[in-house]
């Protein structure tokens, strides 16, 4: 019995700290248990998990002074405490504990991390930590009617531009672009890859353009792969979810997309059948909007191609990258 009223209190602690966004039941019990905390670094180190997912540093009033994620929160926690940096040295300086919440999967733990910042805005989190893409994919229909794809540097010149892809960098645009060039075999010189002179583009040239760039394949059929691609690669009124690791063997974590915009986060076991809406909707997690929230998926998915996506859109590909 009595094991059983323990297992229920700790159940019915977690039900509260996670709707704790505030994080004061967390600052409440730093505060009434200073001299049972481990507050040495040492004794901060030992007591962490090895684990993926958001951590949690507080002085010792219970304020969060630093939030971040990590694959690995023991080992990231162990290089705040000895590096030299000048922001570390302040950490080292004001950290009292450290709390942290597991996730399993690294997009979940990102999400989290940026949803976070944005509540508390901690005090060493200098830049807030809100991923701000470098680049852009946008397309435009040319004076020939050819679907052109151009990359564009982002900034508040373009603040009213909704690009088709981010990317944290020019370098990795222009990856990412060359692979959809050759899966979709696009000519490079309607992709603005290509500055050769004279109409045909290099890739004519090995047979890896169908001539789009000199009119030899008409805008109507070379367009429809174009827009396969936008179509594929396209947030908008997508309603789908993404699969990945949970925080143990037997679960796995959601993240729920619907009509294009980010619902919220879960949790269910391996034999969960994504088909009935309602039931998936019941065991999410609203996460804030946060404005870069597309941005993270995106990344993520094209570093993680294996990843599994279901479309709970009838008559509609998930998003493929």
């Amino acid at each position: 019995r009595a094991s059983g009223d323990a297992l229920a209190t700790v159940k019915l602690f977690k039900i509260l700290l996670n709707k704790d966004v505030k994080k004061e039941i967390v600052q409440s019990f730093i505060t009434s248990n200073k001299n049972k905390l481990k507050h040495n670094h040492k004794g901060i180190i030992d007591e962490l998990p090895t684990e993926t997912g958001v951590y949690y540093i507080h002085n010792e009033n219970g304020t969060i002074i630093y939030i971040g994620k990590s694959n690995n929160i023991k080992s990231r926690l162990r290089q705040h405490l000895t590096s030299e940096a000048k922001k570390s040295k302040k950490i080292q300086r004001s950290i009292y504990t450290v709390t942290y919440e597991l996730t399993g999967s690294e997009l979940i733990a990102l999400l989290k991390e940026n949803e976070e910042i944005k509540t508390h805005r901690p005090k060493f989190n200098y830049a807030l930590k809100q991923p701000t893409p470098s680049h852009g994919l946008v397309y435009e229909t040319n004076e020939d009617g050819y679907i052109e794809l151009k990359s564009i540097a982002l900034s508040k010149k373009t603040i009213n531009v909704a690009p088709l892809i981010t990317y944290n960098s020019k370098k990795s645009l222009e990856l990412h672009l060359s692979k959809l060039i050759e899966i979709y075999k696009l000519c490079s010189k309607l992709c603005n890859t290509d500055q050769t002179s004279g109409k045909s583009c290099f890739n004519f040239e090995i047979n890896k353009c169908n001539g789009a760039c000199n009119f030899s394949e008409s805008a109507e059929v070379y367009n429809t792969r174009v827009n396969k691609l936008i179509n594929n690669v396209s947030f908008d009124e997508k309603t789908f979810v993404i699969v990945d690791k949970g925080r143990n063997i037997n679960e796995r974590s959601i993240i729920y997309i619907k009509e294009g915009k980010l619902f919220g986060i879960g949790y269910t076991d391996l034999n969960f059948q994504f088909s009935n809406k309602n039931i998936l909707e019941n065991l999410i997690t609203p996460i804030q909007k946060i404005e870069q929230s597309k941005h993270i998926v995106l990344s993520y998915l094209r570093k993680h191609k294996n990843l599994k996506v279901f479309s709970l859109n009838e008559n509609k590909l998930p998003i493929k990258l």
